[in-house]
């Protein structure tokens, strides 16, 4: 049903119900992957209170150091500094495309555009806080995006 939505932070929710039941937390074969999609949903998904407490919590999981690149892609997302979409993808594109079967047919696709909608929506977050005057040429200049 959420999947349906694009409610990305509402299948977050969801896997992370799953990631607590204790059989699954005892064993790592199991909660790899489960931990793994939490981390993409979390990123897929909007900023927001709950999205921010959802993040910070799972970077808390001492089980996360286990997949020490999903780690890295949520500490990203914590630290207000910008985020260089190319670079970004770069590093994660193998991750993503693997995980990109299990997040369902055409959503794949449509993650994709999302992820870099969320980067651009994190990157006017911290140009935010930074600046109280900024023209629309320097922003678009610091989020590597084009005035049009």
């Amino acid at each position: 049903y959420y999947s349906h939505d694009d409610d990305y932070l509402e299948i977050c929710r969801c896997y992370k119900a799953i990631y607590e039941i204790p059989p699954v937390k005892e064993n790592p074969a199991q909660w790899i992957p489960v931990l793994r999609k939490i981390c993409w949903y979390l990123v897929l998904s909007p900023h927001d209170p709950m999205q921010s407490s959802l993040l910070n919590s799972t970077l808390k999981d001492k089980n996360l150091s286990e997949i020490p690149n999903f780690k890295l892609l949520l500490k990203q997302l914590v630290t207000m500094e910008v985020i260089q979409m190319t670079s970004l993808w770069n590093a994660f594109m193998n991750e993503f495309e693997n995980e990109k079967n299990l997040l369902g047919g055409s959503l794949g696709d449509k993650a994709a555009e999302d992820l870099k909608q969320r980067i651009i929506e994190h990157n006017i977050l911290v140009v935010s806080k930074y600046y109280s005057r900024i023209t629309v040429r320097r922003v678009a200049e610091l989020l590597c995006l084009s005035i049009q």
